[in-house]
């Protein structure tokens, strides 16, 4: 049995815009939402404000869960690694005062940080889940559908 990574991923809107991460590498260019793997002993949520703060130097709110992907290379002919992942993808708001930029040290192949209006996501964007994302922001139902038990 092999390992899951487990990540997290910020669906971060302002004003009808969200922010994406813009990368250039062998498959051309590609935007993704920002985020990434959770270390050992982190929280989810915190994990996820780290890797946003790492990624595009935004502090964010971290607000509700918007779904769950998952990632299985035998699926997917390993298009995207050979490592087996799951992704959470939370709804995210920027803190007041704090502004997005590229950081001073990249993700490698990290080229940008760009607002795209909400109903024009890029086609580049990976993973594919245009669809799935607008319909998960448009059901703000009130329910807990993420908790973490003491």
């Amino acid at each position: 049995m092999s390992p899951i990574r487990i990540g997290a991923k910020a669906v971060i809107l302002k004003d009808d815009h969200v922010l994406l991460i813009k990368y250039q590498d062998r498959r051309d260019g590609h935007y993704n939402f920002p985020g990434g793997g959770i270390k050992r002993g982190e929280s989810i949520r915190k994990g996820l404000r780290r890797e946003v703060v790492e990624e595009t130097s935004l502090d964010v709110k971290v607000e509700r869960l918007l779904m769950v992907g998952e990632y299985d290379p035998k699926k997917h002919k390993r298009r995207f690694g050979r490592l087996h992942k799951l992704t959470l993808f939370f709804l995210c708001s920027p803190k007041n005062g704090s502004e997005p930029t590229l950081p001073e040290k990249p993700d490698p192949n990290q080229i940008g940080v760009e607002w795209f209006p909400l109903e024009a996501l890029p086609e580049t964007l990976l993973p594919q889940y245009h669809d799935l994302i607008l319909a998960a922001i448009a059901d703000d139902s009130p329910r807990t559908l993420f908790t973490t038990r003491k």
